[in-house]
């Protein structure tokens, strides 16, 4: 095989990888961003259950805390301090990134309110998501909002 035809067939080979590993990606992204806002709804909502089923455990709550169970994690969330009149969130600012083919992290910036509409909290998070058990959940966070 001529080294012309080799290097044709190699750039050949790493445009389709890349594509494939791009369009892999993409769907990750979006996957996780509708686990993500899923949870979020049930963040604002206070659905502590519903909260619960995005998370897998063990959940590591950075740097406090590793709660081993579901039955824990919804626990964790009926019993978190949040801001005093709070009414609802907004996502303010949401970055995912890849870590590995298994691994992402969401960054978010985000607002409480009150029922006046006036902010109560502004704080940002780091949501780590695996797909370990096949679906993409989070185990573990780190937030100034907790």
């Amino acid at each position: 095989m001529s080294s012309n035809l080799r290097l044709f067939f190699g750039l050949s080979s790493l445009v389709i990888a890349t594509f494939s590993t791009a369009q892999n990606t993409q769907e990750d992204v979006e996957l996780i961003r509708g686990v993500f806002d899923a949870y979020f709804d049930d963040f604002v909502s206070r659905d502590f259950e519903g909260m619960a089923s995005h998370y897998q455990a063990p959940l590591m709550i950075i740097p406090t805390r590793t709660i081993n169970s579901r039955e824990g994690i919804v626990d964790f969330f009926r019993k978190m301090p949040i801001q005093e009149g709070y009414a609802y969130s907004t996502q303010d600012e949401v970055t995912i990134r890849r870590m590995s083919d298994s691994l992402y992290y969401l960054d978010l910036a985000f607002s409480r309110f009150n029922e006046d509409d006036k902010i109560v909290f502004e704080g940002n998070s780091l949501y780590f998501f695996t797909n370990a058990s096949g679906d993409w959940k989070i185990y573990s966070i780190w937030s100034n909002g907790i």
